[in-house]
């Protein structure tokens, strides 16, 4: 490996499911790989049906689908796997320079969020779905990876659950 190679880990968190998103994240890897001046690998690890998961030390980005579902732990081999993962990239970002980067989708997010406590996630009382328009924060406007998005930008709701109450001590003890 050298410096200009970009290895790709994208889990498929829909249980087997067929899921428009992970269509999606798929075509937009290979894209990215054929535009790409730099060697990308990407590999797909089917998390849940299969039970599958990267090892955290052979790829730099990691893309983690949404998919069906409850968020909260229902005793599947696959829900610790995933926590020791999270963990893992966790640590190694506090212990080195050259980081590991996460893109957690919807259900991904929320596993996140239930693992480390940041806030409340909870079923809706209607479930959500549509096209939604999303304005950038005033970090949002500074963040690298969002400079070319218009605002705002549009995104597919589809959720059955939420992440509300931010637990904000929290967030800061993590230095989130």
């Amino acid at each position: 490996m050298n410096n200009n190679d970009v290895r790709i880990a994208l889990l498929d968190m829909n249980n087997n499911h067929p899921n428009q998103g992970m269509r999606n994240i798929k075509e937009l890897s290979k894209a990215f790989q054929e535009q790409s001046n730099d060697s990308v690998s990407v590999e797909i690890f089917d998390v849940r049906y299969k039970n599958e998961m990267p090892d955290v030390a052979d790829f730099d980005i990691f893309i983690s689908s949404g998919g069906p579902g409850n968020p909260h732990r229902e005793g599947y081999e696959w829900e610790q796997k995933y926590a020791d993962f999270l963990d893992q990239i966790w640590k190694h970002n506090l212990q080195n320079n050259q980081k590991k980067y996460t893109f957690l989708i919807c259900h991904s997010f929320q596993l996140a969020v239930i693992h480390f406590g940041i806030a409340n996630v909870c079923k809706r009382k209607s479930y959500s779905f549509g096209v939604m328009p999303i304005h950038k924060s005033d970090e949002g406007k500074k963040e690298y990876l969002f400079k070319n998005l218009p605002d705002p930008f549009y995104g597919v709701d589809s959720r059955a659950y939420q992440c509300i109450e931010p637990n904000q001590e929290k967030i800061d003890e993590l230095g989130m």
